[in-house]
């Protein structure tokens, strides 16, 4: 068993692309105490058992080299994972980047993609203010005491860097809180919207191949997705 300080040494030794920050601004950002930590016959799989305000999960997180492009051969082998261990959800984190059919499948499966996670916490920075998903409570009193609907707010993608740390998902409303010399603090409210490349665009400007084909990678080799 591991405690947080402990799995983001254990990362970090292993030689996998995150460092002991980047698993401390992960847990810190979402309220996540470990409970376990589980290597999977050494497949840079981990199964990990969490708490987050007394209800227990189960993750399988995969660690992929930072030069890697997450494919749909990396979506399922998570997905087999999260099956055999009866997981509630599924991370990858690392890779350089995530082809549209992949992140399709991801999106599908219950697997949340973290491609080039930061490795800092970017609210440390003075001109990033604090962002954070709102409650039901809250989505209901603002919606009735300013007489808008959720479609009505301006909208903020999940690619965003902000609301990835805090990972606010799709149909999520995320209230940011602005320091102002004048007024002291500025609320705005986002709502958040699904951000991704279009797949033909994807394709013309990264090369990402289409379920069934090849991709070459910058460094020549194939990788069957």
């Amino acid at each position: 068993m591991y405690d947080c300080l402990s799995y983001a040494y254990f990362s970090h030794t292993r030689g996998f692309p995150m460092d002991a920050e980047k698993v401390r601004t992960l847990l810190s950002l979402r309220g996540y105490n470990i409970l376990e930590v589980n290597d999977v016959a050494k497949e840079e799989i981990f199964v990990i058992d969490v708490e987050k305000d007394g209800i227990s999960q189960r993750f399988v997180v995969k660690v992929a080299p930072p030069n890697k492009v997450v494919g749909t051969a990396m979506i399922r082998e998570v997905r087999e994972k999260m099956e055999e261990f009866k997981a509630d959800r599924g991370v990858i984190m690392g890779g350089k980047r995530s082809t549209p059919n992949a992140e399709e499948m991801a999106e599908e499966g219950g697997i949340e993609l973290l491609v080039d996670y930061p490795r800092f916490n970017i609210f440390d920075h003075e001109l990033v203010p604090r962002h954070e998903v709102i409650s039901e409570e809250e989505r209901k009193w603002l919606f009735e005491t300013f007489h808008v609907r959720e479609d009505q707010l301006p909208k903020i993608k999940d690619t965003d860097p902000a609301v990835k740390a805090i990972g606010a998902k799709p149909g999520d409303i995320v209230k940011i809180t602005r320091k102002s010399v004048t007024a002291g603090e500025i609320i705005f409210y986002r709502y958040v919207v699904k951000g991704r490349y279009m797949p033909q665009i994807a394709k013309e400007e990264y090369g990402v191949a289409e379920e069934g084909e090849e991709e070459v990678t910058e460094e020549g080799e194939f990788e069957e997705l």
